[in-house]
Order: structure tokens, then C-alpha cells, then sequence
């Protein structure tokens, strides 16, 4: 990435930058200092990358539980339930990074647990 900053070709952004009013990046604590989530919007349509924060599908009905590797596990925590609950309030498609195929789904809750439907 060096070369790229020092050709000065790289763009740096700060939490909640928007990219035409279709995507969103945003900060999202605890797994490791300066995780983000991108957030696309298309034609009424939402997916969520999230990137590391959850690394198996089971982090989904138990969203307290962390990976060995989270930094700060309170702050990790509370960001995998605040991007469960973003899922199900904006009917957002969830795209995980380390969850295996089909790698998408849809968060549903009911009675305070969360699961987790592929698509």
C-alpha cells in the first residue's frame, strides 16, 4: 500500500464516509482497531459487508461469543448485536467474510434471538 499513499493515488476516509449515497463505511470496534463495515444501497435494496465480525454462523444465535482474536471483547460484542439488529430492522442482506457457501443471508429474529437464513 506504500507506493499507492506515496504516489498519493490513496483516499483516506473517516468513519461514516458515503460514496454517492450508495455506500457507507463505517466503524465497527472491537475485533481489531479500525474495522469497518461497507454498507451498499441499490433500488430500495441493502447488503452489509461486516467483514470480521462474526467468523461462524453461530455467532449469530450467540452473539456473545467471541473469537480468540477479537481486542476488545465487550466492544465486539456489542457491535456484532447492533449489525444483527441493523439486518433485521433494514431487511439487509448480511455478506460475512469467513462464514463458508453460500456466504449470504438474512438475519431474522424473534423473542431476542437472532438466526441466520442463506440465500
Amino acid at each position: 500500500m506504500l507506493p499507492i499513499i506515496e504516489a498519493k493515488r490513496a483516499v483516506m476516509i473517516d468513519d461514516g464516509h458515503e460514496l454517492d449515497g450508495t455506500m457507507l463505511v463505517k466503524l465497527a470496534p472491537g475485533h481489531t482497531p479500525g474495522h469497518v463495515t461497507i454498507r451498499l444501497r441499490s433500488k430500495g435494496d441493502e447488503a452489509l459487508f461486516t467483514g470480521d465480525i462474526m467468523h461462524h454462523p453461530l455467532q449469530v444465535y450467540h452473539p456473545d461469543w467471541n473469537s480468540r482474536f477479537c481486542f476488545d471483547q465487550g466492544q465486539a460484542r456489542a457491535t456484532r448485536r447492533k449489525v444483527l439488529e441493523h439486518c433485521v430492522e433494514h431487511g439487509a442482506l448480511m455478506l460475512p467474510a469467513h462464514f463458508a457457501a453460500p456466504y449470504a443471508g438474512r438475519v431474522a429474529a424473534k423473542g431476542g434471538a437472532f438466526r441466520f437464513v442463506f440465500e
